[in-house]
């Protein structure tokens, strides 16, 4: 059996590894194709101005020469691949990576081929090459090749944020060693994480020391979290489990100086595939969903939660006092980002995160010190500078201009919570205040959807109705009866209720209970009726009603007409009398259409006369 299965694990090996092959020879037969179809001269067309005929000729012209460039573009990063392939990876000049300069970084073979089945989906979990954004440095990531196995030799890469497939945690801490990392990793598993790491990716300096690494933990293959927040389609709630793993983990590697400042779904980090950086594999047979994840770190955990306890940590101060003295440096640090955006300062504009964050820290720094010594003269200067810097990473992090570009209404609810004193109190009569507002909207948006289904249908589903005011079915049930109230009032009747039933203690000859059995005229405009109920001056007056279908029934009621044209012998056909408060005026209207005035009945054609 274990030959067997060997053989099947090699032929399974072969064959993906021929299917490659002819995938890429086929993509590169694609290409020489275009590149054929780009290069050939086109036909000018006929009937064209001289005018027309100079620019046809110069954009002819513009786009040969375009398409000859990028010919021999491709060309020369084929050879590239070649040789990289042939020869290995080789820096030809000095380049600083990480705070120090590299030269004479040599390297033969491919990482994610040695990594197994991790350096695998590192590959898989990032985009195909044009849109692969890598680095030499973490501050501005952009496409450097079209080549996805050259891109993947750079020190930094951005992940496929549409589908998370890992959580990349990022380490502020040094270790004299690899191996004195790994024992400190091996001590956590079992305790406060299930396993080690897939892929570790870090600096080692001359002396051996392990710096500031990054550690990744991939997703089962076929597991990745969709996170596109402009597609209806796609469940956030999903996406904010997928954060909550992550803030775990964070919080479970905190001794080891977990950054909890770093976003979630940034899947932005040092690459280990690259050669100008240390990277190898703890990992590479055991993976955990985010459900079996959850049963081991807290998931309710959030960024400013752990910044705050990290800040904490860091200045030695108890939770109370960090807490107080950290929001009073966070207003102090979002108003000064405010103020240099709304300024233009070049402090803000085109820097990286680290670079405004070592601004604000050099403004921040005395305002705080002022501030300390005016609220809690026991902190030392060495702690207001650690609490400045943890402020300041995180505030520069978190900081999104686009926010301030929103018509927001500051101090908009000051004549609701006016005389409150306490921010409790003020937060809940705002929450009320809300979730009314949120409401009446939503009962908006259900009317407007009924108004425009209303037009193309008799009948409104609820289903429909959730479609199209892009709400859940479970609110559609909750405001049901609210929708109904404000359409009554609105319209002054009941809206789409039917009646499918007679009413009660009606009884009529030819009819089983209240069932309507026959739908045709009672009687025959010419000659004797052949219904019982046509032998007499007195008839039911037939009133038409539309029912949940779509089809026209009858309903009989109690009163008894006389007929008002005595040479007919049929039913006095005198409109349709809408008596039933449940009917609409859109039911009115086709009953309406569809009755025959009397004097047109009595004087029919003859086609009138057979059944129908």
């Amino acid at each position: 059996m274990q030959g067997s299965g060997g053989r099947a694990q090699a032929f399974s090996a072969a064959f993906a590894a021929a299917r490659a092959t002819r995938s890429a020879l086929l993509a590169d037969e694609r290409e020489q194709k275009k590149r054929r179809k780009a290069r050939k001269r086109a036909v000018m067309p006929d009937g064209l101005t001289e005018a027309e005929q100079r620019t046809w000729r110069l954009k002819e012209q513009l786009r040969f020469e375009d398409a000859k460039k990028f010919a021999e573009n491709a060309r020369f990063e084929s050879g590239l691949v070649d040789e990289r392939l042939r020869e290995g990876f080789k820096l030809l000049f000095p380049r600083k990576i990480c705070g120090r300069w590299r030269e004479g970084v040599c390297e033969k073979g491919l990482r994610s081929v040695a990594f197994g089945l991790p350096g695998q989906m590192l590959v898989a979990s990032t985009h195909k090459r044009g849109d692969l954004r890598v680095s030499w440095d973490k501050a501005a990531l952009g496409v450097e090749s079209r080549s996805k196995l050259l891109s993947l030799d750079l020190p930094y890469l951005e992940g496929n944020k549409t589908f998370l497939s890992f959580w990349r945690i990022d380490l502020d801490m040094s270790w004299s060693s690899i191996e004195s990392f790994k024992d400190d990793i091996h001590q956590l598993v079992g305790c406060k994480i299930p396993f080690a790491p897939h892929l570790v990716a870090g600096d080692e300096l001359r002396d051996g020391t392990f710096v500031r690494p990054h550690l990744y933990f991939f997703l089962p293959p076929g597991e990745a979290v969709w996170n596109d927040p402009e597609d209806p389609r796609c469940n956030m709630c999903t996406v904010k489990f997928f954060e909550g793993v992550y803030y775990g983990i964070v919080d479970a590697l905190k001794s080891i100086k977990a950054d909890p400042g770093a976003p979630a779904t940034t899947q932005r980090g040092k690459n280990p595939l690259s050669p100008l950086l240390l990277g190898f594999t703890m990992n590479d047979r055991e993976f955990m969903s985010m459900s079996r994840w959850a049963g081991w770190v807290d998931t309710s955990l959030n960024r400013d939660a752990l910044v705050r306890h990290a800040a904490a940590e860091n200045a030695g101060l108890d939770i109370k006092t960090s807490n107080q003295f950290f929001t009073a440096v966070q207003k102090q640090a979002y108003s000064l980002l405010r103020r240099w955006y709304y300024n233009s300062d070049l402090r803000l504009r085109a820097r990286d995160q680290g670079g405004i964050a070592d601004e604000l820290h050099q403004a921040l720094e005395p305002v705080a010190q002022e501030m300390s010594a005016r609220m809690c003269s026991h902190i030392s200067e060495h702690q207001v500078t650690l609490m400045v810097a943890r402020v300041s990473s995180y505030a520069a992090g978190a900081f999104d201009p686009a926010r301030l570009e929103k018509d927001i209404v500051r101090k908009a609810l000051m004549h609701i919570v006016d005389g409150l004193t306490t921010v409790r109190e003020r937060q809940q009569v705002a929450a009320e205040y809300a979730s009314k507002e949120k409401a009446e909207k939503t009962l908006r948006r259900l009317v407007g959807a009924w108004d425009s289904l209303a037009v193309e249908s008799l009948h409104v589903s609820k289903a429909a109705l959730a479609r199209e005011a892009k709400v859940s079915r479970p609110t559609v049930y909750a405001r049901w009866a609210e929708l109904q109230a404000v359409l009554e009032v609105r319209n002054g009747c009941k809206v789409r209720c039917i009646d499918k039933k007679l009413p009660t203690g009606t009884a009529m000859p030819g009819l089983k209970g209240t069932a309507l059995q026959d739908r045709r005229p009672l009687g025959k405009l010419h000659g004797q009726s052949e219904h019982p109920m046509a032998q007499t001056r007195t008839m039911a007056e037939i009133q038409p009603f539309v029912t949940r279908k779509r089809e026209t029934a009858f309903r009989i009621s109690r009163d008894v007409l006389h007929e008002t044209h005595p040479g007919a012998v049929g039913p006095a056909w005198c409109g349709a009398q809408w008596l039933d408060e449940e009917d609409d005026e859109d039911a009115m209207l086709i009953a309406m259409q569809e009755s025959f005035p009397a004097e047109d009945y009595v004087a029919a054609a003859e086609w009138l006369c057979e059944d129908p």
